[in-house]
């Protein structure tokens, strides 16, 4: 089960231009819902059926395809190609499982028009949640984002790769995006959270690397890590150099799953606490927030060594150590 609304909603749902503005306006990664990709050539079937459109209307809509794109969510839900859209979800449909379901738009029936349904999707929209900290409460939220993504970003300046806990998620997701979209995951922390647990014993945790002391991370993380990585799918890590308080260079504070397409912040990071009583924070990144997340984190961090021209308004990082795991 997804943690955000999931709808079903029919290929050939529009009747008009305004039909498709509102999908993209009320579905997607920055409205936290969704629609299943049902069947999985919807977008192909869609596309035939706004050919009916004005040829400036018809222009408007395809404009949009990524957009639709992007708020469709992949299912192996089986399609009978011999039955109608209607006929098809019938066979898939259980009690509450889609927050709605949208038929054609010329006969909905048994199920709701575009327009009747609307109301329910604009108040179905999940922004914001509490959670325990379980490892399905991470999953569920992240999987439509991590699947259509060709890569994530876990960012978490409390973030220990070596710490059990945080090897599980990694391992977890790491299995999750075998045979996705997602090619690569990258994870953001500071130095002084490597290996944390075993430096603090021995009195030795400092706040940046030094070339020995990187070497013998980077052989860590492969040791840890190379087993469970497949050849095509690699795991970055990058150790950020924060500033001090006040300063103008970066200073991670919030927690974010973040991608090209879309974030999520978890306010108390990514640690699995199983809490009886859920008190964890999540949210869904508004779209100007995540435009500068993206050109903090996935430029500034992830491609550092790049030199991309830097933008005013955005804190880069005053030095980036990054760690590639892989099998090539």
């Amino acid at each position: 089960m997804y943690k955000v609304p999931i709808s079903a909603i029919s290929p050939n749902y529009s009747l008009e231009l305004r039909d498709i503005q509102d999908f993209v306006a009320e579905l997607g990664p920055f409205n936290g819902q969704y629609a299943i990709k049902f069947p999985r050539n919807w977008i192909q079937e869609f596309l035939k059926h706004i050919e009916q459109l004005q040829p400036v209307e018809r222009q408007a809509a395809k404009s949009m395809i990524e957009r639709v794109s992007l708020s469709l969510i992949d299912t192996n839900l089986n399609y009978n190609s011999s039955l109608d859209w209607a006929s098809n979800i019938q066979q898939h449909t259980r009690s509450s499982e889609y927050q709605s379901i949208v038929g054609d738009a010329l006969d909905p029936s048994p199920f709701k028009s575009w327009v009747q349904a609307l109301p329910d999707i604009r108040e179905s929209k999940v922004r914001t949640w509490k959670f325990s900290g379980k490892w399905n409460d991470y999953f569920s939220a992240i999987e439509p984002l991590l699947l259509m993504s060709p890569a994530a970003y876990m960012i978490d300046r409390y973030f220990d790769p070596c710490d059990q806990n945080a090897e599980n998620i990694i391992t977890s997701i790491l299995d999750k995006i075998k045979g996705s979209r997602c090619y690569e995951l990258h994870v953001i922390t500071r130095p002084s959270r490597f290996n944390r647990k075993f430096n603090e014993q021995n009195n030795s945790v400092k706040d940046h690397f030094t070339t020995e002391s990187f070497n013998i991370a980077c052989r860590k993380l492969n040791e840890i890590f190379k087993p469970r990585i497949t050849k095509d799918r690699p795991l970055i890590f990058h150790f950020v150099k924060e500033d001090n308080p006040g300063g103008a260079f970066l200073r991670m504070h919030n927690r974010y799953f973040l991608t090209k397409y879309g974030a999520i912040d978890f306010g108390q990071g990514f640690e699995i606490q199983s809490q009886s009583v859920p008190q964890m924070d999540a949210y869904i990144v508004d779209k100007e927030h995540h435009k500068n997340l993206c050109m903090t984190y996935i430029n500034g961090v992830g491609q550092h060594a790049d030199n991309l021209p830097k933008r005013q308004g955005i804190a880069y990082p005053l030095q980036v150590l990054s760690h590639k795991v892989s099998l090539n």
